[in-house]
């Protein structure tokens, strides 16, 4: 930021952008209680407060590594306002840094206007807001099993098994109740994310081993990825 009042820099841009946009976002109403107050509306403050500078932040480093992006443009872009302000009222209501990366990876993708619809935009943030991190760590997993050499090499002599061997291996923590398991997944598939319906059909080492993730699933992992601006 700059420290001369005169001159706004890119960071000055974007938090002015950011503070505007969310400063709209009411924390309590009038006629919250003193107990209300201090027990949620102090925290969601401070949640949004912390949120918002964060935002401000990486939206000023995108400026100094994405080539043509300008932080200034920001609030005159209404689907990014659009995708801020959801991904605000999630961020808030949320603990789970997991979950806060995917909203942050979310807004700087829309700020960089990432080839993907308004609509599939608020969609996508649905679903981060429905889903836990056990999910988003599956559908990574499932859209590159091999992504972790560990778990490719554990596998790679395998001549039959089922995604249920692969998810042991590569995330211990999620298959120790299999019917959350079973919820899992069935959420990724319901919601056209993973072209698998059943983790438990036998199939051959290689198939296990196989990309299991829809375009659909591929687009949303995208948008909540960090932008790649190489």
């Amino acid at each position: 930021m700059s420290d001369d009042p005169n001159k706004l820099t890119g960071g000055d841009y974007a938090h002015k952008t950011i503070k505007g946009v969310l400063g709209a976002i009411p924390v309590a109403g009038a006629s919250a209680s003193e107990v209300f107050d201090a027990l949620v509306a102090s925290p969601v403050s401070k949640r949004r407060e912390a949120w918002m500078q964060d935002v401000s932040e990486r939206l000023y480093k995108l400026e100094q590594t994405a080539e043509g992006f300008s932080a200034e443009d920001l609030s005159e872009n209404p689907a990014f306002v659009t995708t801020l302000l959801n991904a605000t009222l999630i961020a808030v209501r949320n603990h789970q840094e997991e979950k806060i990366e995917a909203l942050r990876n979310a807004v700087l993708n829309s700020a960089l206007a990432i080839d993907v619809d308004d609509s599939l935009q608020a969609t996508f943030l649905d679903l981060v807001d429905r889903f836990n991190p056990l999910h988003l760590r599956l559908l990574a997993l499932l859209r590159d099993p091999t992504a972790d050499e560990n778990v490719g090499a554990k596998l790679s002599n395998m001549t039959m098994g089922s995604l249920n061997q692969l998810i042991e291996v590569a995330l211990p923590e999620l298959p120790a109740n299999r019917e959350f398991m079973d919820l899992i997944w069935k959420d990724l598939f319901d919601a056209k994310l993973i072209g698998t319906e059943n983790p438990h059909v036998m199939m051959t080492g290689p198939g296990v081993l196989q990309k299991r993730t829809t375009t659909l699933g591929d687009q949303f992992l995208d948008f909540i990825s960090f932008p790649d601006v190489s």
